[in-house]
Protein backbone atom coordinates (compact mmCIF):
# COMPACT_ATOMS: atom_id res chain seq x y z
CA UNK A 1 0.00 0.00 0.00
CA UNK A 2 3.07 1.93 0.85
CA UNK A 3 4.23 2.01 -2.70
CA UNK A 4 1.43 4.02 -3.85
CA UNK A 5 1.89 7.58 -4.26
CA UNK A 6 -0.38 9.60 -1.85
CA UNK A 7 -1.95 6.50 0.07
CA UNK A 8 -1.68 8.56 3.10
CA UNK A 9 -4.65 10.81 1.62
CA UNK A 10 -6.55 8.02 0.15
CA UNK A 11 -7.02 5.19 2.17
CA UNK A 12 -8.58 4.56 5.40
CA UNK A 13 -7.39 1.59 7.81
CA UNK A 14 -9.97 -0.36 8.89
CA UNK A 15 -11.30 -4.35 9.12
CA UNK A 16 -13.60 -6.69 7.92
CA UNK A 17 -14.42 -9.53 10.27
CA UNK A 18 -16.59 -12.70 9.24
CA UNK A 19 -17.50 -14.92 11.89
CA UNK A 20 -20.69 -17.86 11.97
CA UNK A 21 -22.45 -18.24 15.27
CA UNK A 22 -25.05 -20.53 16.58
CA UNK A 23 -28.69 -19.18 16.40
CA UNK A 24 -31.01 -22.04 16.42
CA UNK A 25 -30.46 -25.56 18.34
CA UNK A 26 -27.20 -24.63 20.52
CA UNK A 27 -25.00 -27.99 20.87
CA UNK A 28 -27.39 -30.17 18.46
CA UNK A 29 -26.44 -32.14 15.42
CA UNK A 30 -29.63 -30.16 14.17
CA UNK A 31 -28.27 -26.63 15.07
CA UNK A 32 -28.35 -23.62 12.98
CA UNK A 33 -26.19 -21.02 12.26
CA UNK A 34 -25.95 -17.28 10.96
CA UNK A 35 -23.40 -15.75 9.68
CA UNK A 36 -21.98 -11.71 10.37
CA UNK A 37 -20.24 -9.83 8.79
CA UNK A 38 -18.63 -6.42 10.40
CA UNK A 39 -16.08 -3.55 9.76
CA UNK A 40 -14.27 -1.71 12.25
CA UNK A 41 -11.73 1.10 12.13
CA UNK A 42 -8.21 0.24 13.15
CA UNK A 43 -7.61 4.13 14.44
CA UNK A 44 -10.39 3.65 16.69
CA UNK A 45 -9.72 4.25 20.80
CA UNK A 46 -12.89 3.44 22.14
CA UNK A 47 -14.35 -0.24 23.19
CA UNK A 48 -14.90 -2.79 20.33
CA UNK A 49 -18.97 -1.81 20.99
CA UNK A 50 -18.14 1.30 20.20
CA UNK A 51 -16.38 0.73 16.78
CA UNK A 52 -17.57 -2.31 15.19
CA UNK A 53 -20.64 -1.95 12.88
CA UNK A 54 -22.90 -4.62 10.74
CA UNK A 55 -22.42 -4.85 7.32
CA UNK A 56 -24.89 -7.88 6.87
CA UNK A 57 -26.06 -11.01 8.45
CA UNK A 58 -27.40 -14.00 7.09
CA UNK A 59 -29.46 -16.90 8.55
CA UNK A 60 -27.79 -20.55 7.01
CA UNK A 61 -31.16 -21.41 5.64
CA UNK A 62 -31.39 -18.43 3.43
CA UNK A 63 -27.85 -18.43 1.67
CA UNK A 64 -28.45 -19.64 -2.29
CA UNK A 65 -25.83 -21.34 -4.04
CA UNK A 66 -28.00 -22.45 -6.79
CA UNK A 67 -28.09 -21.68 -10.24
CA UNK A 68 -24.81 -20.02 -10.79
CA UNK A 69 -25.70 -17.77 -8.17
CA UNK A 70 -24.17 -17.99 -4.42
CA UNK A 71 -25.62 -15.12 -1.86
CA UNK A 72 -21.93 -14.36 -0.07
CA UNK A 73 -20.18 -14.17 -3.81
CA UNK A 74 -23.28 -11.54 -4.35
CA UNK A 75 -23.15 -9.56 -1.52
CA UNK A 76 -19.00 -9.55 -1.81
CA UNK A 77 -19.42 -7.96 -5.36
CA UNK A 78 -21.59 -4.98 -3.60
CA UNK A 79 -18.75 -4.35 -0.61
CA UNK A 80 -15.93 -3.99 -3.42
CA UNK A 81 -18.49 -1.68 -5.75
CA UNK A 82 -19.20 0.14 -2.48
CA UNK A 83 -15.61 0.70 -1.62
CA UNK A 84 -14.16 0.95 -4.72
CA UNK A 85 -16.72 3.80 -5.40
CA UNK A 86 -15.17 5.62 -1.62
CA UNK A 87 -11.92 5.13 -3.00
CA UNK A 88 -12.60 6.72 -6.26
CA UNK A 89 -14.14 9.85 -4.78
CA UNK A 90 -17.36 8.94 -6.78
CA UNK A 91 -21.31 9.22 -5.87
CA UNK A 92 -22.65 5.85 -7.02
CA UNK A 93 -25.37 6.29 -9.68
Amino acid sequence: MRLIEGFADKFIPFAIHGDGFPCMGVGKSWGKVMDAWEWSSLLCGARSKQCVWLIFLVHQVLRGSLNGYATLDGVFKRMAWSLNCIYEGKRPT
